[in-house]
């Protein structure tokens, strides 16, 4: 799980505070079983490596980071790592989520609107769909 660091100065640059959304449910995710690493990009930087060898890419973001976030998505999904988008700008314009992060080959999920409600639903359905 990866939140971008924002560009240029902004309402996060005096203090490095995070937001919560990645925390959240990273931390509901590892209760369920799963291995899971938030990355704050501010605070700890993103290791390329780390993410080319995930099973699955989330990323959060804002307007700030969108453009960030976009590459982020990109480069993840050509190393053939699935990508979920979330966050306050992939809720209010998914469509330009899809545009910029999508390959035909590749769909890319965006979760809209609170984080949690959607994230349970869509790691429950994951997880009961798989083998074993």
């Amino acid at each position: 799980m990866v939140e971008p660091r924002s560009p240029g100065v902004n309402v996060f640059s005096r203090y490095k505070l995070p937001r919560l959304g990645l925390l959240v449910l990273g931390t509901l995710a590892a209760r369920r079983g799963y291995d899971v690493s938030v990355l704050i990009e501010e605070r700890t930087g993103v290791d390329a490596s780390l993410v080319a060898q995930a099973d699955l890419l989330c990323i959060s973001c804002t307007t700030s980071t969108a453009p960030a976030a976009y590459d982020l998505a990109y480069k993840a999904r050509m190393a053939g790592v699935p990508v979920i988008l979330g966050g306050p700008h992939p809720t209010f314009l998914p469509e330009e989520g899809l545009e910029y992060a999508t390959s035909p080959d590749r769909p890319l999920e965006i979760i809209r609107r609170p984080g949690r409600p959607s994230w349970q639903r869509y790691r429950g359905k994951q997880k009961n769909e798989a083998p074993g």
